[in-house]
């Protein structure tokens, strides 16, 4: 077998895994799943019901396009925060020190949570065989789109807009 064709395998097994992880996060979003801080604090995420707007972005330090879309996702959370939007970073990486010594250098102001690679939330997710995933929420928990890989401001804005001029909220 040829390159070529390996690349054509490895192109069909990566739309299988795609779509099962899409599929995966068709369902509601589950209240239940716990939030645990850098700090090793239980949070719910009942918390952020009141919000118009819940994204929730999947990434780890040692992912490259996780990294590029942070400051996009800093600038979209400061320019819609007031309007009931909250971005929610869940890491995966196996060490909190990575998690800490990363935000240290790249500054954000929304919740980073860490969840690790087998834990409840990469389970919901059905392992999260991408990163970074981004899956964004009405605040009543309906899940309106999955994004796998990085993602920008306007990419963000596409989706956030029309929900929060929405009557249907």
């Amino acid at each position: 077998m040829g390159l070529k064709g390996i690349y054509a395998i490895l192109s069909i097994a990566l739309l299988i895994m795609g779509t099962t992880a899409l599929a995966a996060t068709k369902k509601p979003l589950d209240w239940s799943l716990p939030l645990k801080t850098l700090d090793g604090k239980a949070e719910s995420l009942k918390q952020f019901q009141n919000k118009k707007v819940i994204i929730i972005n999947f990434w780890a330090t040692w992912c490259g396009p996780c990294r590029s879309e942070m400051p996009d996702f800093e600038k979209f959370y400061q320019a819609y925060k007031e309007r009931g939007v909250v971005i929610i970073g869940i890491s995966v990486d196996t060490s909190t020190g990575d998690v800490r010594k990363f935000l240290n250098d790249v500054k954000v102001s929304y919740p980073i949570y860490r969840d690790g690679p087998n834990g409840p939330w990469a389970k919901a997710y059905s392992g999260l065989p991408f990163l970074p995933m981004t899956v964004i929420y009405r605040g009543n928990g309906e899940r309106v789109k999955t994004f796998i890989g990085p993602r920008t401001f306007d990419d963000l804005k596409a989706v956030v807009e029309p929900l929060l001029s929405s009557k249907n909220k």
